[in-house]
Order: structure tokens, then sequence, then C-alpha cells
């Protein structure tokens, strides 16, 4: 009986993993919009290989798709996606870019949003280090431990600080 679960049990794990990777289902495939799709993933940034996700998918299906209008409006899409402010948000909230914008501002001001996100992110499990070392100490009777742990939190301090003080740069052109 035991074997039995397990055999169902990987059987549905793999039938969701195959799903999983579909980008459209048959069904989603006979009533796309391709219009509308195309135009929403270029909007949100996605490759434009995704329509070659949606080409072998709706073949399975038995449905042709509409690349010249997927291509056109994901075109129209991308204009909004890659504008330099929509560059910063992107990197700010941690989202990865596939490199689909021909705009230097875009990039640079995606990389400025994903360097702060980086940073962040760094301060919060630093942050969350110094929690648990701080509950280690206070849990221990070892004077070793409690003192190998506050090296630990000094250098994770230290850390800390260096990101949080305020970088300069100059550039001079002549």
């Amino acid at each position: 009986m035991e074997g039995k679960l397990i055999k169902c049990s990987v059987i549905l794990l793999l039938t969701t993993l195959l799903t999983a990777c579909s980008s459209m289902s048959p069904q989603e495939c006979k009533t796309a919009n391709w219009q509308s799709i195309g135009y929403s993933d270029g909007q949100s940034g996605v490759s434009s290989n995704r329509v070659n996700d949606y080409i072998k998918d709706c073949a399975e299906a038995g449905v042709s798709v509409d690349t010249a209008q997927w291509q056109k409006a994901y075109e129209k899409g991308l204009n909004l996606y890659c504008i330099p402010e929509n560059g910063y948000r992107v990197g700010r909230a941690g989202e990865e870019y596939y490199g689909v914008c021909a705009s230097e501002q875009f990039v640079k001001r995606y990389n400025q949003g994903h360097k702060e996100y980086l940073l962040e992110t760094r301060l919060e499990e630093i942050d969350t280090e110094l929690q648990s070392i701080r509950t280690q100490i206070e849990n221990s009777s070892d004077n070793e431990q409690k003192k190998r742990l506050r090296e630990q939190e000094k250098s994770l301090l230290n850390e800390r600080s260096s990101l949080l003080q305020p970088s300069y740069s100059f550039s001079i052109i002549f």
C-alpha cells in the first residue's frame, strides 16, 4: 500500500511539474487574443522568446499563434516597460531584467534600483543574523561560545555600519 502511495505521489508531482512548465493550456490557446497577450508580455518585460513557448504549446493543441499580431503588440508594450523610471521600479523590487530594452537610461536606473534592493536585502539578513546571535548569547552558558558569538556580532555590526555609510563618487569631465 505504501509503495502504491509513493508511486501515485511521484506521478502527481511529475504531472504538476510538467503542467507548470507550460505557458498556455490548450483551452487558452484556442481563445487567445494574441494582440492582448503580446502587449501584456511587452509591458511585463518578458523575453521575446516567450512567443516560442506559445507556438510549442499551441501546436500541441492544434492552434496557430498569430506571431505578427503578438510581435506588434509586444513592441508597444515594451515602449511602456522600457521607460527609465520603470527600470528603477523593476530593479528596486528585485525583479529579473531580461535585457529587452535598448534604452541605456532604463538599464542605468534598473542597476541603481537593483543595487538599492540588494543593499536592503543584505541589511535585513544582517538584522536577522544579529537577532539570532543575541538570542544565542542570552541562552549560552559557555563563555568561549559567547566570545565567538560576540565577535560575529561585532563583525556584522561593522558590515551593517559600512553598508549604511553614504558613498560618494565624483566625475570630472573635461
